[in-house]
C-alpha cells in the first residue's frame, strides 16, 4: 500500500461560520488486484476556539480510525509522560545551548526557567495549547517589560516549533501566538553635561578611548568591555571580540553585522589615536 503514514490536509470552508475539514486518501484494490486510491473528505469541525494544529490531530484521529494506518508516524513511548519541563531540560536545551554565547546562554536559560519553567513545567508537553501559552504571555505583559514579554515570546515559539519537529507534538501551538501590548520602562539618560563631566574626569588615556569609544561609537557593552580591535582605518575600527565576566572571547561577536567596521566621529578619533601612538607595538 502506497503512503504508509499519511497526514492528510486540513482547510476551511464556509463564510460566516468558518469549519475545519479534513481530506484523506484511502487505498483499496479492484476485483483485478490492482490498487486504487480513493479521496476522502471529512468534517471535522467549526474554526472558532480550534486552532489548525487542533484540527490536524483530529485529522490524524480520524485517519487512524478509518483506514488502521496513523496519520503521522507514532510518537515515542516516553512522550506519555513529557512535561515541560523534562522536554526543555532534556532535549531543547542539550540541542541549542551550543550555539549561544556566555552571556545569552546565562541570560535565556535564567528566563526560561524563571518564567516559562516556572508556570508551565509540571505539565504534560501536549496539554499545553496556544490558549494557555497567550494567556499567560498576556499576564506577563501586566507585571513585566517589553523585553521579559519579548523573550518568552521567543523561547515558547522556538521550544513549540522544535518539539513539532521532533515529533513530541502533532502540531505547533506556538506559531499562532502574538506579542501582547507592553508597558514603556523608562530608561535613565545622561545629560550633556553629565557625560562632558566624565569624560573631564578619566585622566587615563586607555580608559578614555574606551570612554569615548563606548558613548560615541554604539558598541554592545561586551563589545566595548572586551574590546579588541582588528584593524583601525583612521575613520573606522574593526571589531575583534567580546568580554563576559572578566573574560575575554577573541574572534567572537554577536552576529555578523556586527563584524563590520565600527564607524568613528570626528571628535573621538584623536583620541584613537593617540591611544595607537602610546600603545606598544606587540609585533615589536
Amino acid at each position: 500500500m502506497a503512503m504508509k503514514y499519511q497526514q492528510g490536509t486540513v482547510y476551511l470552508r464556509g463564510k460566516r461560520s468558518k469549519m475545519w475539514y479534513g481530506m484523506y486518501t484511502i487505498y483499496t484494490r479492484n476485483k483485478d488486484g490492482k490498487e486504487v486510491a480513493k479521496r476522502c473528505n471529512v468534517r471535522l469541525g467549526p474554526k472558532a476556539n480550534t486552532p489548525k494544529w487542533k484540527a490536524e490531530q483530529m485529522l490524524r484521529a480520524v485517519v487512524l480510525r478509518e483506514t488502521g494506518v496513523a496519520g503521522d508516524k507514532p510518537l515515542p513511548l516516553e512522550n506519555e509522560s513529557m512535561t515541560f519541563r523534562k522536554f526543555v531540560e532534556e532535549r531543547y536545551l542539550p540541542m541549542r545551548q551550543a550555539r549561544w554565547s556566555p552571556a545569552y546562554k546565562k541570560i535565556n536559560t535564567y528566563e526560561i526557567e524563571h518564567y516559562l519553567v516556572s508556570h508551565f513545567g509540571h505539565l504534560d508537553l501536549r496539554s499545553i495549547g496556544a490558549f494557555e501559552m497567550q494567556t499567560w504571555l498576556n499576564k506577563l505583559a501586566e507585571d513585566f517589560s517589553d523585553s521579559v514579554v519579548r523573550h518568552s515570546y521567543s523561547n515558547l515559539r522556538a521550544i513549540t516549533r522544535l518539539a513539532k519537529k521532533l515529533a513530541f507534538l502533532g502540531g505547533d501551538p506556538g506559531e499562532s501566538l502574538e506579542i501582547p501590548q507592553t508597558k514603556l520602562v523608562k530608561k535613565p539618560r545622561m545629560s550633556k553635561e553629565q557625560i562632558l563631566a566624565l569624560l573631564g574626569a578619566i585622566h587615563d588615556l586607555h580608559d578614555r578611548c574606551l570612554m569615548y569609544i563606548g558613548i560615541f561609537c554604539g558598541p554592545r557593552a561586551s563589545e566595548a568591555l572586551g574590546l579588541q580591535w582588528k584593524a583601525w582605518t583612521g575613520t573606522s575600527l574593526v571589531p575583534q571580540g567580546t568580554a563576559f565576566e572578566g573574560v575575554l572571547y577573541p574572534d567572537r561577536l554577536k552576529t555578523e553585522e556586527s563584524k563590520k567596521p565600527i564607524p568613528v566621529p570626528e571628535l573621538v578619533r584623536p583620541i584613537i589615536e593617540a591611544w595607537r601612538q602610546s600603545c606598544p607595538d606587540p609585533l615589536a
